[in-house]
């Protein structure tokens, strides 16, 4: 998981601050492993920041997931919304948000 975890901080620190960006906003990330422990990161995408924890007191969305499915994720084998809709994710918060976080977990090219 620590892999994935700083594929997606490199991915975060590569853009551009100040050029236009997609996906913005605060998302917290619930990560339940196989053998029951669970992590929280931030990806705080308005100050372009990954950090360990639950550190918002009101993220824009709360994902809770699956340490597999963020695997499957972050490699491209599922789409974010694939893992919603099959019980591997669940959302809180801005719904329509949500539906980007694929766009940042991937390893699809960053707009």
């Amino acid at each position: 998981m620590d892999e994935i975890v700083e594929k997606i901080r490199t991915r975060i620190a590569s853009v551009d601050p100040n050029g236009p960006r997609k996906v913005t906003g605060v998302f917290q990330l619930n990560i339940r492993s196989d053998d029951g422990s669970s992590r929280a990161i931030t990806l705080d995408l308005n100050k372009l920041e990954v950090l360990d924890g639950n550190v918002s007191d009101a993220p824009d969305v709360s994902v809770d997931v699956d340490g597999a499915a963020l695997v499957q994720v972050a490699t491209n084998e599922i789409s974010f919304e694939d893992a919603v809709a099959t019980g591997k994710a669940t959302i809180t918060g801005d719904a329509e948000l949500a539906k980007l976080l694929g766009d940042v977990v991937s390893s699809k090219p960053l707009e």
